[in-house]
């Protein structure tokens, strides 16, 4: 055995162990945890689907464009039992998320095991990819994404063989339809495959591989299945452009990986011109794509799924090793690379927290965690918030779970007879699915339903004016509807709703106070609050950007309020509505050193409330799906 065999045969192994690494660390952080609304959908529509039995005519979230996906997991939600009304919702939503974790893991570690001898040049950028946090976030949770992963992964074991005939094409085929059937975005990055596993590097080339006709073949029919089984509204996204996110997203999205799959691209796409190949060129221009087709939709790291896949596929596959080891030969390539995977490798243990935007620090254990549409994604130090993720069940780490618990701790026995209208800005499929769980039935906004159920999160965010997300539907006026709080989590109330006169009542019912928090425009503003009971324990987690004490004395809060100033922290002090009988507000920045828990007062704190997002980061930045 010579020296680059071995090199080659060590080079194999490591690639081995690290996707075993990443498979031990997404099923360790595999759990019950509810992460974001798609989720919601998914696991809604298969439980009905496990019900009904019918794969046609269905108007489930998105079913034309995952319609495989709610196959997969309907088939497993009833192989379970979960599918039945009165199921446990922590075991539905852990049945999903292991399945998840289960299916890409597979997949991944098939393809590490069977990729041969592989040199450095083309295994270091490949494991930049491989722990991306887009994929270690997403891997142990629900999601279509990971499902059309996993195909992706599989369809590159059978593009690295050569020959195989009919049968060789056959299964690229299958593995096309698959990837695209589970999430129809797939078919972005089956250029790229194509381009990365093709014998010669010409139209023509590309043309005469049979294999190619067949995954071009099995993606039209995805898409025309997906089509003719759907029966609703089709759902595209609103462009828009925040340079912020734009920027924040595939920084911390993708880390080192992002930098490397550019400067590939770059290089070589620089040297096929140089050499007037213009098909080379374009081989290295798919492999951004994915990323081209999400940059003006994108409101959520998750969306990068498939420009992380693509550097990995080029790792994997022919025509992309040969690229990396062109590469290779270059002193400041090499560096480029080093500096990369070194990047990916410390954002897992440092992160930044932002005070400003062109103010921040390092910090190991409370990164900034930025909005996104799936919830806070942090700011580097990705191994604690990975962590912390696992845990969310038991922490929330945003307002995704606060939510998700109070839908869980909702009696519904209690619930008046009929169909709910679910109203939650953002979040109305976790309450869908919530009721769904419990076998009681739900509807769209513009069907008939006989009471609306409201979380607590809505209606304090609609009292305040805030419009982040433009309903279908009218924001409904709380002053002139009843409001009952439904027997649950006294913490994460959930609100039975009647507008006035609906059930003979002549005059509404006053909101209590404690929920008026949320409508504090001086200290919410569009930001988003993280808000509990006064058990300081449980707040004190995660990045505090600015405090807010509730008290009922006024006394207390003015007491508070001069304790923090004897320790150097200003502070300001508001009432709600301009009437201090309603409780007075404290509100202050908190400082690392400066334990501002102990100074609470032993009298009157009824509530406590955090902004989770540095002033400068906005929540009205997003825009949502729109029908057509």
């Amino acid at each position: 055995m010579n020296a680059a065999e071995l090199s080659q045969r060590s080079a194999r192994a490591v690639w081995v162990v690290a996707a075993l690494a990443f498979v031990t660390v997404i099923l360790w952080a595999c759990g019950g945890i509810m992460r974001e609304r798609d989720q919601a959908a998914l696991l809604d529509g298969s439980i009905q689907l496990a019900r009904d039995g019918a794969v046609a005519g269905q108007a489930y979230y998105n079913y034309d464009k995952q319609y495989a996906s709610y196959w997969l997991v309907s088939g497993v939600l009833k192989s379970l039992g979960l599918h039945k009304p009165g199921a446990s919702p922590d075991r539905v939503v852990a049945a999903g998320n292991w399945l998840t974790a289960m299916v890409f893991g597979a997949a991944l570690l098939l393809a590490a095991g069977s990729c041969g001898l592989c040199r450095w040049s083309a295994l270091l950028p490949s494991a930049a990819a491989l722990f991306t946090p887009v994929l270690a976030f997403s891997a142990p949770l629900l999601s279509s994404n990971m499902f059309s992963a996993a195909a992706i992964l599989v369809l590159t074991v059978f593009l690295r063989r050569r020959g195989g005939g009919w049968i060789n094409a056959i299964t690229c085929g299958v593995l096309a339809w698959a990837a695209v059937a589970f999430r129809r975005d797939a078919a972005l990055i089956l250029p790229a495959m194509c381009f990365l596993s093709t014998d010669r590097l010409t139209i023509r080339g590309l043309a005469a591989e049979g294999r190619h006709w067949a995954m071009l073949a099995g993606a039209v029919v995805a898409v025309v299945v997906g089509d003719a089984l759907y029966d609703g509204p089709h759902y595209m996204p609103s462009s828009f452009f925040d340079w912020r996110l734009l920027g924040a997203y595939p920084v911390f999205g993708l880390a080192g990986a992002g930098v490397l799959i550019a400067w590939l691209v770059v290089r070589v796409t620089t040297a096929a011109l140089r050499r007037g190949k213009v098909a080379m060129a374009a081989a290295a221009l798919s492999l951004l794509l994915p990323f081209a087709f999400y940059a003006t939709v994108m409101t959520t790291p998750r969306h990068l799924t498939l420009t992380a896949l693509a550097l990995l596929s080029a790792g994997l596959l022919p025509r992309g090793r040969a690229w990396w080891r062109m590469l290779w030969r270059g002193r400041l390539d090499r560096m480029v690379v080093a500096v990369a995977v070194a990047m990916t490798a410390v954002l897992w243990v440092v992160g930044l927290r932002f005070d400003a935007l062109t103010s921040f620090r390092l910090t190991s254990h409370e990164p900034t965690r930025f909005p996104t549409a799936d919830g806070f994604w942090p700011a580097g130090a990705y191994a604690g918030f990975l962590g912390a993720l696992a845990n969310a069940g038991k922490s929330p780490i945003d307002h995704n779970q606060e939510v998700w618990a109070a839908w869980k701790g909702l009696d519904y026995a209690a619930l008046p007879e009929g169909t709910a209208r679910v109203h939650s800005l953002g979040l109305r499929m976790m309450g869908n699915l919530a009721l769904r769980i419990h076998g009681r039935e739900s509807t769209a906004h513009d069907e008939p339903w006989d009471y609306i159920l409201v979380p607590f999160r809505t209606v304090g965010r609609t009292e305040a004016g805030f419009q982040g997300i433009k309903m279908a539907n009218p924001v409904p006026d709380w002053s002139k509807c009843w409001l009952e709080t439904v027997p649950g989590d006294p913490a994460r109330r959930i609100y039975l709703a009647s507008p006035e006169g609906a059930v003979g009542r002549e005059k509404p019912l006053e909101l209590e106070w404690i929920a008026r928090l949320l409508v504090l425009r001086a200290f919410a503003g569009d930001n988003v609050v993280m808000a509990r009971p006064s058990a300081a324990a449980e707040l004190d987690r995660g990045p505090r950007h600015r405090i807010a004490v509730v008290t009922d004395q006024p006394a207390a809060a003015a007491e508070f309020a001069g304790r923090l100033d004897a320790a150097g922290l200003p502070s300001r002090v508001t009432t709600f509505d301009g009437d201090p009988a309603t409780g007075s507000v404290v509100i202050f920045s908190p400082v690392n050193d400066i334990d501002w828990i102990g100074l609470l007062p032993d009298r009157g704190v009824v509530w406590l409330a955090q902004t989770v997002l540095p002033d400068f980061m906005s929540k009205k930045a997003f825009p949502v799906a729109k029908k057509r």
